[in-house]
């Protein structure tokens, strides 16, 4: 997967694309914003242009997941308006909505947190259900198997310095001992990418609105959607595991989503080059 450090198409560029299609845009004052999946403009009249960075297939496989989710969800999801035909990128409006205040909601009363972790959770329940596997192979759904970041760390021990082995082997060692390190027998449809950089709210401490990035929608556990909440300062992942556990029926892991969790930043801090060791201390502290 690239880092988005890696990417070397500049705004200017991705605009010439946009405006080559011949239509109707204002790209006065853009902006491009660059993640792992995706590099997107967001222009200051509501308009996001999103160019895929995993090429095409995975491109492609995010509209149609899109339009099958179209409606199905308790929360606004990207409706495509538009897509380039000399190059592959999708249109659509922004979702419009308040960004999470994580300081405020650590904070807050138990009333509302609960509201806003019930909101969570309901989105996850509706997200897991969708897509039955016979449907998920046909829309080449893949399974996300925390095992693949674990043999990629496994591989790099060498490579370390002598106290990042020991602390990466102890961390290495906790995964194994959890329900990740196995086959998951009964997969859920993951979001995938799910963290408060990817949705908005009804106001900043309040419910979930609106939701995108589907490119990373994979099978597995219903817990490692948590993997990246988790790390946020709201620290509302055993408040929404609850929440969870009572419309669903079955419970989150949230020692296990946090392994997964530090697995992948572990993995990310050694394909961008940084040290690993605050990552590291990280992941132990959590232990």
């Amino acid at each position: 997967m690239p880092s988005p450090l890696t990417e070397t198409r500049t705004l200017p560029e991705l605009v010439e694309l946009v405006l080559a299609e011949g239509r109707d845009v204002d790209l006065t004052g853009a902006e491009l914003l660059v993640g792992w999946e995706n590099a997107v403009i967001r222009t200051a009249d509501g308009w996001i242009y999103r160019f895929p960075r995993l090429g095409p297939e995975s491109y492609r496989r995010e509209l149609v997941i899109l339009d099958r989710l179209a409606g199905t969800l308790p929360v606004r999801t990207p409706e495509i308006a538009w897509t380039g035909r000399r190059a592959e990128f999708a249109a659509y409006r922004t979702i419009v909505g308040a960004t999470a205040d994580a300081e405020s909601l650590r904070t807050a009363p138990e009333e509302v947190r609960l509201r806003t972790a019930q909101s969570l959770a309901a989105f996850l329940a509706a997200m897991h259900s969708r897509f039955e596997p016979a449907e998920r192979t046909e829309l080449g759904i893949d399974r996300f198997d925390p095992r693949a970041m674990a043999a990629e760390l496994e591989e790099a021990l060498p490579s370390l310095p002598a106290a990042a082995r020991a602390g990466l082997r102890t961390v290495l060692d906790a995964f194994r001992e959890t329900g990740l390190a196995r086959p998951e027998p009964d997969p859920v449809t993951l979001h995938g990418d799910f963290h408060f950089g990817n949705l908005v709210l009804d106001q900043p401490t309040g419910v979930v609105t609106g939701v995108w990035d589907f490119s990373c929608v994979a099978a597995g556990n219903p817990s490692l959607d948590l993997r990246y909440l988790l790390r946020d300062p709201a620290d509302l992942g055993d408040l929404i595991a609850r929440c969870y556990a009572e419309v669903t029926g079955r419970e989150l892991d949230v020692l296990r989503a946090r392994l997964a969790g530090d697995l992948e930043e572990l993995t990310d801090a050694l394909t961008e080059q940084r040290p690993i060791g605050p990552v590291l201390r990280s992941a132990l502290s959590q232990l």
